[in-house]
């Protein structure tokens, strides 16, 4: 993790963060920066109760993830993604059934939930 915190990436909205950040992994749901900072948060909670001497060690780490975690492309999908997903009806059946609470699933643009994401921008297009 601290290799990761010291590659160069631009987070702000002109820039990319580095590839090394995992944004690909768990579509549609967590295929987002901000679970990549966020899991990385839960471990590093865990080695810090674990390992205490190492402390000082986790800190630019730790303060590094609560950095990017306000920066654009952690909350990118809040801001870019407007209005119901194009892409509702190439999701499997699993994803509705395991993510979207029953009765709120719904393939048409009219669903209160069409896309299984936590987070949407649900203004008009």
């Amino acid at each position: 993790m601290q290799r990761k915190t010291g590659l160069e990436g631009i987070w702000t909205k002109d820039g990319r963060p580095h590839e090394a950040w995992d944004n690909i992994s768990g579509a549609p749901i967590t295929n987002q920066y901000r679970y990549d900072l966020t899991y990385a948060t839960f471990a590093l909670a865990l080695m810090t109760d674990i390992t205490p001497a190492w402390r000082e060690v986790y800190s630019p780490i730790l303060s590094f993830l609560a950095d990017h975690m306000v920066e654009y492309w952690s909350f990118a999908d809040w801001v870019e993604e407007k209005g119901p997903d194009l892409q509702r009806l190439d999701y499997p059946e699993f994803i509705y059934k395991h993510a979207v609470p029953e009765g709120y699933a719904g393939r048409s643009v009219y669903a209160l939930a069409s896309y299984p994401s936590f987070s949407r921008n649900w203004t008009e297009i």
